[in-house]
């Protein structure tokens, strides 16, 4: 998902209450608290990166500067959401004006934050240059770096997931902010359709589309939707059954989505 941060004059940051992770040694938890992993990338070095908490009683945290690349950090925070407030980059300071670079924090997990990347772009030679950034869903790219910086931390605590899906139900890919799969009773005629969130932010599903239909009870066609799934949330999406209960049915189905900071 592509975020508009808005560029700024120079920022303060005030202290910040949490202590980022450097060594990999697992540390004790205190009640209500979880591990944010952050994860970042970009060409140049990141630095007085902020986040600020979503809920009553949370404190902002900062994570220590990059020097360009891949890299991640584990902070121990409490337990909720937060969403990136200010950073410097490429010369600029920057703070969001909105909601952006959003994930929630699950107590007595490690729970990836997506990945971060800003760019700077100048659409002409006569704009001021503005800074963008990306928040991606890459769980290969951060169990790599994961294992790589903290094995011990990864080994000592669980990483905050979704539930797995039913025994024998074909989901697809988890590499993807969202999965999907259909529970079959065959003897009742009733085929469920469950979509689950993979990521520790909000998804809003906003389309349904249900295609190829064979003696289906159900419309074939488009359904709009405005559906939130919450972070590493599993929804009931839709039933199938048949028209004609004596005869087989069939239909095959797509969605999109977008992510809600």
């Amino acid at each position: 998902m592509r975020l508009v941060i808005v560029t700024a004059g120079l920022i303060l940051l005030s202290a910040c209450s949490s202590v980022p992770v450097l060594d990999d040694q697992p540390l004790p938890l205190q009640s209500g608290q979880g591990i944010a992993a952050v994860t970042l990338d970009a060409s140049q070095r990141i630095q007085q990166l902020k986040f600020a908490p979503r809920f009553k009683g949370g404190k902002s945290f900062e994570v220590p500067d990059t020097e360009g690349g891949p890299s991640i950090y584990l902070l121990p925070v409490q337990a909720g959401r937060y969403c990136l407030q200010h950073f410097y980059y490429d010369h600029h300071s920057v703070e969001s004006k909105e909601d952006l670079g959003c994930f929630t924090v699950m107590e007595g997990h490690i729970t990836y934050s997506g990945t971060i990347v800003p760019e700077t772009q100048r659409f002409n030679s006569s704009d001021e240059p503005t800074v963008y950034t990306s928040h991606y869903y890459y769980p290969d790219t951060f169990l790599k770096l994961l294992q790589a910086h903290y094995p011990k931390m990864a080994a000592a605590y669980p990483l905050a997931a979704a539930p797995a899906a039913p025994e024998g139900a074909k989901a697809s890919s988890g590499d993807h902010e969202l999965s999907a799969w259909t529970v079959g009773d065959d003897k009742a005629q009733v085929h469920t359709v469950f979509i689950r969130n993979n990521t520790s932010w909000k998804v809003k599903l906003e389309r349904f589309v249900v295609g190829d239909c064979v003696n289906l009870q159900q419309s074939c066609g488009e359904q709009q939707l405005d559906t939130v799934l919450a972070p590493f949330e599993v929804r009931q999406i839709e039933v199938f059954t048949p028209a004609d209960k004596h005869a087989g049915f069939g239909y095959s189905y797509s969605y999109n989505f977008r992510s809600v900071d």
